[in-house]
């Protein structure tokens, strides 16, 4: 869960002035990308299910690519299991970096939810689907969840990714 933005922040990477917006297949995006703190690039998708353009150069993507797979990242397909490896840097880049902008803007939409409200996934429950407490992580309420839902909670959603927010 959050594999590209954790590896991402191990290493220094990170999407700053990430703007994006609806379009005809999926959310249309475009981000500068640094590196240890100082500007290497950008990064673009146009939202029609082309390529994401992603403008670093190349010594230094092989430098992030390099990065982060020594820090533990391994790309997933859809099921969770390992994705066979783009060959080419300019695969990695741009499988790499869409995942981190989806991540990136999934993340900052949910900021403002997790400081009000607590998400409890429970187990067998559908992908996706949590039940929602309108009560802020604590520990009061999480004795609460605990004892109302018992050994059907899977996690809490706040603590899970607790260091993402």
């Amino acid at each position: 869960m959050y594999q590209s933005t954790r590896t991402s922040k191990a290493v220094g990477l990170e999407l700053k002035n990430l703007r994006s917006c609806a379009s005809t297949d999926g959310d249309a995006w475009s981000a500068s990308v640094y590196l240890g703190g100082k500007r290497i690039g950008t990064a673009m998708y146009g939202g029609t299910g082309g390529p994401v353009e992603v403008e670093v150069d190349d010594q230094t993507m092989a430098n992030i690519r390099k990065l982060v797979e020594d820090a533990g990242y391994q790309m997933l397909d859809f099921n969770g299991s390992p994705y066979v490896e783009p060959a080419t840097l300019n695969g990695f880049a741009e499988f790499f970096f869409h995942e981190l902008a989806e991540e990136s803007m999934i993340l900052k939409k949910l900021r403002p939810k997790l400081r009000k409200s607590t998400y409890v996934r429970l187990q067998g429950a559908p992908e996706g689907e949590f039940v929602v407490y309108n009560s802020a992580l604590s520990p009061e309420t999480k004795k609460h969840i605990l004892k109302a839902e018992g050994a059907k909670v899977d996690y809490i959603l706040n603590e899970k990714i607790a260091d993402l927010l």
